[in-house]
């Protein structure tokens, strides 16, 4: 039989880990390939929040929203 292993997180590790450079620039590389791949109406933006850096990709035109609305591009985009 398998025995139950309990792993416990260390909090302010985590969090440290989520906000380091390393994690950052990761996400930014991942956004602007989705960027990429979406096209020139869709731009990268990353910001910090209090448990982790975040990237976000999204239109940044009309004709972005458009091409998004009529065409899932962006969700298109992550595969």
């Amino acid at each position: 039989m398998s025995k139950k292993v309990k792993i416990e997180l260390n909090s302010p590790g985590i969090r440290e880990l989520l906000h380091s450079p390393g994690i950052e620039s990761a996400l930014v590389q991942a956004g602007k390939t989705v960027q990429g791949r979406a096209g020139a109406n869709f731009g990268v933006k990353s910001f910090s929040m209090p448990s982790r850096s975040v990237v976000r990709v999204s239109a940044i035109n009309k004709d972005g929203i458009k091409e998004n609305v009529d065409n899932n591009v962006l969700l298109k985009s992550l595969h």
